[in-house]
């Protein structure tokens, strides 16, 4: 096992060892009130996120509907098509 410091006189911080990382505990042993405090801003940014994602998928629907006359001989099918692609993009790119 290292005995060295992490980090020397002059503020270097050496590379972690495996050695070193059989050392570390789970965060919910250490300190549960941080781990409980980072889940509820993990779901509050992750929700926000998926309103976000919903917010620009449904502005894209909308610019596409008033862009592209959907109701002819192409019928619905276009716009799902569309709003399924689009829903990967949204997807693929937040």
């Amino acid at each position: 096992m290292s005995k060295k410091p992490l980090i020397d006189k002059g503020g270097e911080v050496r590379e972690l060892t495996a050695d070193d990382l059989k050392k570390f505990k789970p965060i919910a042993e250490v300190a549960p009130e941080l781990l409980a405090k980072s889940k509820k801003v993990l779901e509050k940014e992750c929700l926000k996120n998926q309103q976000q994602k919903s917010q620009l998928a449904l502005e894209l629907a909308l610019r596409l509907r008033s862009t592209f006359d959907l109701k002819v001989k192409a019928g619905r099918g276009v716009l799902t098509v569309c709003l399924k692609n689009i829903s990967l993009i949204i997807n693929k790119n937040f």
